[in-house]
């Protein structure tokens, strides 16, 4: 899995107050889709938000049944076309950016999907839930180092790490 690490909004408090109201206004059908774990995903995503003019919108919509990405431009007609842009500057009680809801917003339909949070690209070849799998290896009893000569065994619970020549 690759990708980049989740940033932080930079006011989210006022970012989660925004979410609750688009989430329990039920007006964007993209959003509600989006929230239901059941529903497919593209690329692992669901809804993927922009914002400009202070509006957010979605640039993976739901096409006769299949999630379809569009670019920017292509998204920001069907906003205009649908009307279903999501007025972020009509909702927030004080400022907060659309990136800032955008991001917020995406952790809450991880948080209603059921998916673990995204922490940054993981190594290539590991799966999310091997990371439980991985342990501290100088810290467990019994592990060995490498085969390559000249590296000693892995410290043992217990003992000084003394390092290796």
């Amino acid at each position: 899995m690759t990708g980049k690490r989740v940033k932080k909004p930079l006011n989210p408090t006022v970012a989660n107050k925004v979410v609750d109201k688009i989430i329990k206004s039920k007006k964007y059908p993209y959003v509600n889709r989006a929230m239901n774990p059941k529903t497919p995903t593209k690329n692992n995503q669901t809804v993927r938000t922009m914002g400009a003019d202070g509006k957010l919108f979605p640039t993976i919509r739901m096409v006769e049944g299949k999630l379809k990405q569009y670019k920017p431009k292509e998204a920001v007609k069907i906003t205009k076309k649908k009307k279903d842009a999501i007025p972020v500057i009509d909702i927030a009680p004080t400022y907060v950016s659309t990136k800032d809801v955008s991001l917020a917003l995406s952790k809450r339909i991880a948080k209603a999907r059921g998916a673990p949070p995204k922490k940054g690209p993981l190594p290539q070849g590991l799966k999310i839930g091997a990371l439980s799998d991985l342990g501290c290896p100088h810290r467990e009893n019994g592990v060995q180092g490498s085969d390559i000569q000249g590296i000693k065994p892995l410290q043992v619970k217990g003992k000084k790490f003394t390092g290796v020549k």
